[in-house]
């Protein structure tokens, strides 16, 4: 470790800040599975479909509110770290006016959808507000351009804990289903209050922060084709549920949020290790192509180790851990976790080619990529949900992600260089060899 960290002075703090975003991830990851399962039972396959369904319906346009803009403002004040406050304030302001539009648009789509279900139309509503309060994000962008994670953890994980003792204490007080969804909307406040005094602690000063029209033309001429792959992620991960909802009804959206619950949780891991070691990859890539190249392709050994391992674990536990946290009555979700959780692979593929796709300024590419994955999902949910429920909904989104993360990028020459690291990566075991190697020696 020594030998390793001699010469990299950088190292050691992208390894710290690694640690502190997967320590975060995984008290999320803890906390989200006990109290999510307690109260999955709680509510019942029929009401927690009906939460995940709102839930669902309010994720479909959440990236409207982000514009696209947490990857491009971090490697904005990178590169120009002395015009850090305008490019803050600029993408703040942005973000503002980006939430209030989402905010109307939610209120009018589930009032279109779904005219009759006040309850629905509630959840949506207070959804969206906690939101509206995740404007504040930006100061995460600060955090992480500075690989500082551990402030920001720290705000977020004292908001969970509160959030979650709040949950825990209205299903013991045997509360309705509506103040589960303000218990969402009070955390995202404690976050946003968390994250400007802990900004203005660590030196920030908002009074600095400016706004540029020209700043905001040029952030938003970057940052759309992040923010329309954003929104198509989204729709493949998510339509889902909204097409289970209104073909079969919210017991069927049920059956299959207890499964991508447990499935997804994972995700923290290559979101983790990819948020920190972007910094580094950009840094390379200014110096030496070969030796961004090689980290890259490193970063997808790694990222196709992990998403197996994850897939293979799980597959042979879905039935035990499906019984031990949600009861039999979720019996069926088992069968929809077992496949389900392949999306692992190519999400972890994914996340890792993302970032290569914004340091090559290739959005683009990214956005094309992720549409075709959203026209797959939608018409494989259209013949599968119908037949086969939702476990045609599981095997819809595997062969989406699929479809999307990888296969696509075989299409285009500009992008063929990024399916060949990820058939490396998948198919060489590069990073079994090195650390055989390494063990060897």
């Amino acid at each position: 470790m020594r030998r390793r960290f001699a010469g990299r002075p950088a190292l050691p703090k992208t390894v710290r800040n690694m640690a502190w975003l997967s320590a975060d991830s995984v008290i999320r990851m803890a906390l989200g599975v006990v109290v999510g399962a307690w109260m999955a039972r709680y509510l019942g396959v029929d009401q927690y479909g009906q939460f995940n369904y709102a839930l669902s319906f309010v994720a479909l346009i959440t990236p409207i509110a982000a514009a696209g803009l947490n990857g491009i403002t971090v490697r904005e004040i990178i590169r120009s770290p002395d015009s850090a406050d305008q490019i803050i304030g600029t993408s703040f302001a942005i973000q503002i006016v980006a939430a209030a539009t989402t905010l109307l648009l939610a209120l009018i789509a589930i009032t279109v959808v779904r005219p009759h279900d006040d309850l629905a139309k509630a959840l949506v509503l207070i959804l969206s507000l906690a939101m509206f309060f995740r404007s504040t994000d930006t100061i995460k962008y600060w955090f992480e351009s500075r690989v500082e994670a551990k402030y920001v953890v720290l705000v977020e994980n004292s908001a969970l804990f509160i959030s979650a003792a709040g949950r825990i204490g209205l299903m013991l007080a045997g509360a309705s289903l509506i103040w589960f969804a303000v218990i969402v909307m009070v955390e995202a406040i404690i976050v946003s209050t968390g994250l400007l005094l802990t900004y203005r602690r660590m030196g920030g000063d908002f009074g600095r922060w400016r706004m540029s029209l020209e700043q905001a033309r040029w952030l938003l001429s970057e940052s759309w084709p992040q923010l329309v792959s954003s929104l198509a992620v989204i729709v493949y991960m998510r339509i889902d549920q909204l097409m289970l909802g209104e073909m079969l009804g919210n017991a069927a959206v049920g059956i299959f949020s207890a499964a991508v619950r447990i499935s997804e949780i994972w995700y923290f891991i290559p979101v983790a290790i990819v948020s920190s070691l972007f910094p580094a990859l950009l840094e390379a890539k200014k110096t030496d192509e070969a030796l961004y190249l090689s980290k890259l392709q490193h970063l997808h050994d790694v990222m196709a180790l992990l998403g197996v391992s994850v897939a293979i674990l799980v597959t042979f536990s879905a039935n035990w851990i499906i019984w031990l946290l949600f009861g039999p009555q979720y019996h069926e979700s088992a069968t929809v976790l077992a496949i389900h959780t392949w999306g692992a692979v190519f999400v972890f593929l994914s996340l890792a080619s993302g970032r290569w796709f914004l340091a090559e300024n290739l959005q683009i590419y990214a956005v094309y990529r992720t549409l075709c994955g959203v026209v797959v999902n939608i018409a494989l949910n259209l013949y599968c949900i119908p037949r086969y429920g939702p476990i045609g909904a599981a095997f819809a989104t595997l062969f989406s992600q699929a479809a999307s993360c990888m296969f696509f990028n075989i299409v285009n020459r500009r992008t063929r260089p990024v399916f060949t690291m990820q058939m490396r990566a998948l198919f060489a075991n590069r990073l079994v060899l090195d650390l055989a190697r390494q063990a060897r020696r």
